[in-house]
């Protein structure tokens, strides 16, 4: 299930930063970072970090993670805002990359709190 969850992260990693790249005109007429297009590649870092299963450091590394991705989810939420009030169309592509990077940071932030809250049951059996 790793495997298919890091395979299903990476796609949705690159097609949101070949989003905002296209859209890097829209990005820059309205002052927006394009800094998204590369935190998304942190999505696939969860399931490796857990196929990796380090005990000693997991916490840290989970915390780092978790940082990344609710960092690309503030701003691309702020940076929707921003899209939203510019009253035109031309936005709309621009609009649609941001909702994959929240996608993204989303479906990354629940399974990293599912894997920790599995691997803690785990851990608290043995």
């Amino acid at each position: 299930m790793g495997i298919a969850i890091f395979i299903f992260m990476l796609i949705i990693s690159y097609k949101a930063s070949s989003s905002i790249r296209k859209n890097s005109l829209i990005f820059s007429e309205f002052n927006l970072s394009k800094v998204l297009s590369l935190l998304v590649y942190t999505y696939p870092l969860a399931p490796i970090l857990i196929m990796t299963n380090n005990e000693t450091a997991i916490l840290l590394l989970y915390s780092l993670v978790l940082i990344g991705y609710i960092v690309s989810l503030v701003i691309s939420k702020k940076q929707s805002v921003v899209l939203s009030h510019a009253g035109t169309d031309r936005v709309n592509s621009a609009k649609d990359a941001l909702s994959l990077v929240t996608l993204g940071a989303s479906i990354s932030i629940g399974y990293l709190f599912l894997m920790l809250v599995i691997s803690f049951g785990v851990l608290s059996i043995d």
